[in-house]
């Protein structure tokens, strides 16, 4: 790999929980191995050291940030749109024995994933092939106490897929890599049954816990939620202050709109 398990465990200096560093750092290296190996595109790292940094030691310091921000309640993990494994993979490790699911649609990431609890001795993990938004509908939703994802999309909508995973009291991290308008992410979390944090242990990350259960009809289907984010603004009516659903209402809108007149 390039990397000696020596300098892995001087890197994995984020090892939350208290777990043993020899045993995580051994289990990260042999997963970083795989990953490397894999004929399936799953990283654009090419290199051990940019692999350990950006798959496992990032996410693991972000995590040691969040355990110090907020007390995480007991109970399963997932990780949400797991691709390659990162960031949940590492983090299940760390959070041995906690129950955790690596949820991702891709039959390539599916495949390499379910391949890893035995590689890596660790039967507390299990891994699921479905969309998120589908697998949210169905025996998974509202059944974690703990959700994380890295965002392949806008935060608003990493948000509507995350959060109908979470119990209440659950907690949800999204690593977003910082830019975020925390207002929009606000009312989108309200809407989802969720509470920001109000001090994030990190720009990069967005922390979010469950208040209340998930209205019914989140997560829509992808397109809409690409279409039309939960936290966009609402358009302002063409008349008033407030939409007026009457007829008398539509025809003093339409008044305000003349028509061009035919050439």
């Amino acid at each position: 790999m390039g990397l000696r398990r020596g300098e892995l465990r001087a890197r994995i200096e984020a090892v939350p929980g208290g777990a043993e560093a020899e045993r995580l750092a051994g289990q990260l290296e042999a997963w970083l191995e795989a990953l490397l190996d894999a004929p399936l595109n799953l990283t654009a790292a090419r290199d051990a050291e940019t692999a350990a940094a950006k798959h496992a030691v990032e996410p693991l310091a972000a995590w040691r940030a969040v355990r110090g921000a907020v007390e995480l309640p007991d109970g399963p993990l997932i990780d949400v749109g797991s691709g390659n494994g990162a960031p949940g993979l590492p983090i299940a490790l760390a959070e041995a024995p906690r129950p955790a699911t690596l949820l991702d649609g891709k039959a390539r990431a599916a495949e390499f994933l379910r391949g890893m609890p035995e590689l890596l001795g660790a039967p507390q993990i299990s891994v699921v092939e479905e969309r998120a938004e589908e697998a949210a509908r169905g025996g998974l939703r509202e059944q974690f106490a703990t959700a994380v994802t890295r965002a392949a999309a806008k935060p608003e909508i990493v948000l509507e897929l995350l959060l109908p995973f979470l119990r209440e009291g659950g907690i949800g991290v999204a690593f977003v890599g910082g830019g975020t308008d925390r207002a929009a992410l606000q009312r989108a979390a309200a809407e989802l049954g969720g509470e920001l944090l109000d001090e994030p242990p990190d720009e990069g990350l967005v922390v979010v816990r469950k208040r209340r259960p998930t209205p019914e009809k989140y997560p829509r289907r992808w397109a809409s939620m690409r279409r039309r984010p939960i936290a966009s603004p609402v358009l302002e009516p063409i008349v008033g202050t407030q939409a007026d659903p009457s007829m008398a209402g539509f025809q003093a809108r339409r008044a305000a709109v003349p028509l061009q007149r035919e050439r």
